[in-house]
């Protein structure tokens, strides 16, 4: 069997968050997992040391808000990783 597709979803919005989980898990090629700031995103595809992959899981997609606003890293300063 196929592996379903994999998207993050980093997002701090309650509501864009369940938006776009809803729209994404309407379709069941997708497995999805939520990450609410920059930091937490890199964590969860396993980035120890912010420039190396650790071997976490590894998402095909990336929605990323560029306009998060949390005090961790932003999506401009994700970009620049």
């Amino acid at each position: 069997m196929k592996r379903q597709k994999r998207v993050l979803i980093v997002e701090d919005d309650a509501t864009d968050t369940s938006i776009m989980m809803k729209a994404f898990q309407a379709a069941p090629a997708w497995e999805v997992k939520l990450a609410t700031d920059g930091e937490a995103a890199l964590d969860m595809m396993g980035f120890a040391g912010r420039g190396k992959w650790g071997g976490g899981w590894r998402p095909d997609v990336v929605v990323l808000n560029l306009r998060l606003r949390l005090p961790k890293l932003t999506g401009d300063e994700d970009r620049l990783r």
